[in-house]
């Protein structure tokens, strides 16, 4: 696969039931329909693959609460009515939604720690965010798990939990570190040949609507991800 040419995969359905839907999204695909952008979307494929006993989507965004960039790959919730939504929604807001990410970083980070430093739109650029201090307050939680030498450099794969769900944010705050997501040219990580960032949306934990219990799910590493460490050479302490 040349760096031009970047396979666009499937999304997969995760778990059903007559209230909520979990998709894991692969990299490649917007989330949801925009003016700007032309392509088939999370959105549009959610409506052709997913449907429930009485309905297609009568609501808005075919139900998808959130959304993830572009090139992040992860799972993503979404629900079978308005009222729900809502509900979901109303989780997100009030940052009772816990959500955990997977990220290759470059450099040798060692210890744990977060950052809270507001993000928002760079002036210079409409498509980039930064730490900025009219931006919006944005809190991100990490956590150092193994260390890896890849192509001569030192990485680090690590635990991420956004305490808010700002644009980019995992991305502006982990180059504001130091430490730039693999693959995530935009933020200055280094560019895989196939153009492959490692930054995944793992686990998702919320309040179901209906129970109003809260249930957990997590998805698996995509393949593309597991050959990076394949390739990689763990770093002993």
């Amino acid at each position: 696969m040349s760096s031009a040419e970047k396979k666009k995969y499937n999304p997969q359905l995760v778990f059903k039931d007559k209230n909520i839907f979990l998709v894991n999204k692969p990299a490649g695909w917007v989330t949801l329909n925009v003016d700007t952008y032309q392509g088939k979307t999370l959105e549009d494929w959610v409506n052709e693959n997913i449907q429930f006993s009485n309905h297609s989507f009568p609501i808005k965004r075919a139900g998808i609460v959130h959304r993830l960039d572009k090139d992040t790959w992860g799972i993503i919730l979404g629900t079978s009515n308005e009222r729900d939504f809502n509900f979901l929604q109303r989780q997100f807001k009030k940052r009772q939604v816990r959500k955990k990410y997977l990220a290759l970083v470059s450099g040798e980070l060692r210890s744990e720690g977060k950052v809270v430093s507001p993000v928002g739109r760079l002036s210079y650029n409409r498509f980039k965010y930064g730490v900025n201090p009219d931006g919006k307050e944005a809190e991100t939680r990490f956590k150092p798990r193994e260390r890896y030498l890849l192509g001569g450099r030192v990485y680090t794969l690590v635990e991420v939990w956004p305490k808010t769900g700002r644009t980019h944010q995992i991305r502006v705050h982990m180059q504001y570190l130091g430490h730039p997501v693999y693959g995530d040219g935009l933020y200055g990580g280094k560019l895989a040949e196939d153009r492959t960032m490692f930054l995944v949306a793992q686990e998702i934990s919320f309040l179901h609507p209906k129970s109003r219990e809260e249930i957990s799910f997590k998805v698996d590493l995509p393949e593309e991800l597991k050959s990076i460490l394949k390739n990689a050479e763990k770093k002993e302490s």
